[in-house]
């Protein structure tokens, strides 16, 4: 029995060690997220469950007393992390720092996001198309779930999707290429509007291009890639580079 709660304090003591040192990464990185509403008493509450375990795994006599502390840790402060980090779409706008359209776009533990290409005009036959957005920290605030309606060419909504932020900064959404006719995304300028609760967060447009086939040659293939949506992948790779 004591070997199972020593292994439970130990993970526990890693992983409190681990999300303490995620915020302050962010904190030193970010002052500015000392201005949110809550994000001080969080960081004091992060700062005491971290150090609960730290001092009983120090003090071993004790630390069969671990379990007990920390369900009234859970039981005394978890509302007011619930509370504190309800929803605020008022506020979402204020708290989005970029964003945009790519294929797709990947967030690493410490909230460094990337991209792919292309971001603007994007060929009819693409796999998928993403809006993306960078916020603060979701853990300093909260991790509102937001709404993607797209617009087709002819201003029609042909889709609307739910989601919330994947890690720590990031929150995404795509439109698949083979949920559309004939498997390929028409032509024309297309929009997303992205909203939280009656809020806006962010409205995007965006280019998809379809080939025309050589005068008096051979139908060109819908799926081949084609040199325009080429050189447009190519000019957004060098300006992701010199950013």
């Amino acid at each position: 029995m004591k070997t199972v709660l020593f292994v439970l304090l130990s993970v526990s003591l890693a992983a409190f060690g681990l999300d303490l040192f995620h915020m302050i990464f962010h904190l030193a990185e970010e002052p500015a997220l000392w201005q949110i509403h809550g994000v001080p008493g969080k960081f004091l509450i992060k700062l005491g469950i971290f150090l609960i375990p730290a001092m009983i795994y120090l003090c071993r006599s004790f630390w069969t007393a671990w379990l007990v502390i920390f369900m009234m840790i859970n039981l005394s402060f978890m509302p007011e992390l619930r509370a504190a980090s309800q929803s605020d779409c008022e506020s979402v706008r204020e708290l989005l720092d970029e964003a945009g359209m790519a294929r797709d776009a990947h967030e690493n533990f410490m909230g460094q996001v990337k991209r792919e290409p292309p971001y603007t005009s994007f060929p009819a036959a693409m796999d998928k198309i993403t809006w993306w957005g960078i916020f603060k920290p979701f853990e300093f605030w909260s991790n509102p779930e937001f709404q993607a309606a797209w617009i087709s060419p002819q201003g029609q909504e042909i889709a609307r999707h739910k989601f919330t932020g994947t890690k720590c900064r990031l929150a995404k959404t795509s439109l698949k290429g083979e949920d559309q006719p004939r498997g390929e995304f028409q032509p024309g300028m297309w929009k997303v509007i992205i909203t939280c609760g009656d809020y806006l967060v962010d409205q995007r447009s965006f280019a998809v291009l379809q080939t025309a086939p050589p005068v008096g040659g051979p139908k060109a293939d819908p799926r081949a890639p084609s040199q325009q949506p080429v050189m447009i992948w190519a000019q957004d790779a060098i300006k992701e580079k010199e950013k």
